[in-house]
């Protein structure tokens, strides 16, 4: 279940040094001046903060039923089956949905305002939206990163190089409000209106790092560092811990440590200077105040801070193995799981609270409001109650 027994030095990977070159990128339009500030809302980013905490501090949607808010228009493209998912986060004035390549802006009561598309068709996959201070989205398409403004005006950022992850999860913020950017092909940058600042190879199909109270950027480097903590003005690797499979959006939690999870091998909780505190199966984590949530691809498992099992309910094996995976627990304790085909609320005590039917895979959940939750599938924006 939960060991402590740390990877080998023989594990880890020899990295090279961070590069530590700038870069320049081409901007149309106007950007929103910087420094960029996390939107204060219900769910402003993938995982709910900078530190990817997948927690929020309003309740829940208690009676569990759904209405349908709205079709999504058009249809993926059959080649691109794999990315055929949208994405959802709150905004001051409603919330926001990314899918096909366009932008959707709805109200507090699910009606829209408005859409825009942000790229062409050529364009494979789109991140969720991290909304800013001021209603501003920032949305990730390959090589291209789009500010869309409360009233659905673009601003573009086109990037030289590798492109950008294709996790589907937001892109997150440091603590001094640059952008962090990371890709499939090894490289984490920051980016800021004067441009951009490599912070070196850290491994494979980087999904977006967490980022500790003191600023360090958390990174799952899978088939490089493993998790590493980066310095974000320099590159310099601060700490390193767990294996090399960890491959998923990393968690800062209780105490300042840090969950990975993995799609290949076992999930980890980790110290701030890498050791190891527990590890075991866990694909995703969430963290409360003094405990996790850990999701594998059987259960969901509640564990103290130190990675001890509080209790187990059963998820059965009803949702997708890779980065896809998102839960959002909510102020009293309740989890929210996206299965194949439906939602499942667990309660504090691991209770199955309810569970709906959604006809189709949620590919994304986002607390709106006290009660309300915005679900969305790849062709739906749901409203759970």
């Amino acid at each position: 279940m939960i060991t402590n027994e740390a990877p080998g030095e023989e594990e880890r990977a020899s990295v090279p040094p961070p590069a530590g070159e700038s870069f320049a990128v081409a901007i149309e339009g106007e950007l929103p001046a910087a420094p960029w500030t996390l939107a204060s809302t219900p769910w402003p980013r993938s995982g709910g903060c900078l530190k990817g905490s997948r927690s929020t501090a309003v309740v829940g949607p208690r009676g569990g039923t759904l209405r349908e808010l709205f079709v999504l228009p058009g249809k993926p493209n059959p080649t691109r089956q794999r990315y055929a998912r949208s994405g959802v986060a709150t905004a001051g004035d409603g919330f926001r949905v990314t899918s096909r390549r366009k932008l959707f802006a709805f109200d507090g009561e699910g009606a829209l305002r408005w859409q825009t598309p942000m790229l062409g068709p050529q364009s494979r996959y789109e991140t969720t939206p991290l909304m800013l201070e001021g209603d501003v989205s920032v949305v990730g398409l390959d090589h291209l990163i789009a500010f869309v403004d409360a009233e659905g005006t673009v601003a573009r950022v086109r990037l030289e190089g590798g492109g950008l992850d294709d996790t589907g999860h937001s892109p997150n913020l440091t603590r001094d409000g640059r952008l962090v950017l990371t890709g499939p092909l090894r490289e984490v940058s920051v980016l800021d209106p004067a441009g951009g600042r490599s912070l070196g190879p850290h491994g494979l199909d980087i999904a977006p790092p967490a980022v500790t109270d003191d600023g360090a950027l958390v990174v799952a480097g899978f088939g490089g560092d493993g998790l590493v903590l980066l310095d974000p003005a320099t590159g310099a690797a601060r700490a390193r811990g767990a294996d090399l499979e960890v491959d998923q959006m990393p968690t800062v939690g209780p105490g300042g440590r840090i969950a990975v999870g993995s799609s290949l091998g076992p999930g980890w909780i980790l110290e701030r200077d890498g050791a190891t505190v527990a590890s075991g199966s866990a694909q995703a984590f969430a963290a409360l105040e003094h405990e996790w949530r850990a999701l594998s691809y059987g259960s969901l498992r509640a564990l103290d801070a130190d990675g001890e099992l509080r209790w187990e309910t059963p998820m059965g094996d009803g949702f997708e193995v890779g980065w896809h995976l998102r839960l959002v627990v909510d102020r009293e304790g309740t989890t929210y799981v996206p299965l194949h085909r439906s939602v499942v609320a667990v309660d504090a005590e691991g209770a199955v609270r309810f569970e709906v039917d959604t006809r189709e895979r949620p590919t994304d959940i986002a607390p709106l409001a006290d009660g309300r939750m915005v679900v969305v599938t790849a062709a739906r924006v749901l409203l759970l109650e």
